[in-house]
């Protein structure tokens, strides 16, 4: 066992240790364990994802052992290899995303160098935190006609009001029930056909099962096309004398140069909109022969 000895006993002054018969007993000797101080790391990870994914933050790691001072900490070349990590089993991945109080704990350190005898060993816990899942919804591409009210657009490219982004997903089984949509205002009746960058917008999800909370969510526009209108142009009928120029022709049977079909919610001229003038031709000819079957007037080239 430890223990103190004295020996070499001097009497003060002139007096001889001589006189004595001396016996010497021993003392004890007690070396005491050295108090250790470790702490669990910070770890943290995604809502919905299982324990095993969760990264240590924090600038921690599985063990961090408080530096040694003149009392404490590892000394004399002692080292360990490993602890044993506990997660707070009430994170669980349906735990909400920002709940407080989570844990990791550290427990039975392993020595490499030395033995855990020699030390008084105190576990911290660390923290463990549970952050937002991204999710990234995308508005649906819609398409209208011309001279239409954007509520008459309906969605194009196999889309509808919103679709989840591929490379985020909702878990758990949360699911959205709704979007606020909002069309681009730039997309008037009066704007023109095929004007680029218009768009469509989505905001504002409501979550019909599940907690928005849990989410980081981030919004997509879709594309939002004006496509052409249909308009009927019909050439006026016309006729004039075997061997005379086209030119003297005259429009027959109540006919003009042209005649637009009256407008339908759909097709026709709209906003105001009227035609200049139209190319006309025929494919009659000086020579052609009275009464030949197919002759007829062309328009092309509308101009508004």
């Amino acid at each position: 066992g430890l223990k103190t000895q004295i020996t070499n006993m001097r009497l003060m002054g002139n007096r001889k240790a001589s006189n004595y018969n001396i016996t010497y007993v021993d003392g004890g000797f007690a070396v005491t364990q050295r108090d250790l101080y470790i702490t669990a790391g910070d770890k943290s990870r995604t809502y919905g994802d299982g324990n095993e994914t969760a990264q240590y933050v924090n600038g921690t790691s599985r063990l961090n052992v408080r530096p040694a001072d003149a009392t404490t900490g590892l000394v004399n070349g002692d080292t360990i290899s490993s602890v044993t990590e506990t997660i707070d089993p009430a994170a669980t991945p349906t735990t909400n995303a920002g709940t407080g109080g989570l844990w990791t704990r550290a427990s039975a350190a392993q020595f490499s160098h030395g033995t855990d005898a020699n030390y008084n060993i105190h576990y911290t816990d660390g923290h463990f935190n549970i952050t937002k899942r991204a999710l990234t919804l995308v508005a649906g591409d819609k398409s209208r006609i011309y001279g239409t009210a954007n509520t008459t657009a309906g969605y194009v490219n196999g889309t509808n009001l919103f679709r989840v982004k591929t490379g985020t997903n909702l878990v758990n089984g949360d699911m959205i029930s709704s979007v606020t949509e909002t069309i681009d205002p730039r997309a008037a009746v009066t704007t023109d056909a095929d004007t680029p960058g218009l768009k469509t917008m989505i905001g504002s999800a409501v979550f019909g099962v599940g907690n928005a909370n849990n989410y980081d969510v981030s919004y997509e526009d879709g594309s939002f096309v004006i496509t052409p209108r249909d308009l009927t142009l019909r050439a006026g009928d016309k006729t004039r004398i075997y061997g005379t120029e086209n030119s003297t022709a005259v429009y027959t049977g109540g006919t003009t140069k042209f005649h637009a079909d009256a407008a339908t919610a759909t097709t026709g001229l709209v906003n105001g909109d009227t035609i200049a003038d139209v190319v006309e031709s025929t494919n009659a000819t000086r020579t052609t022969n009275v009464g030949t079957a197919g002759l007829k007037t062309q328009i092309t080239n509308m101009r508004l």
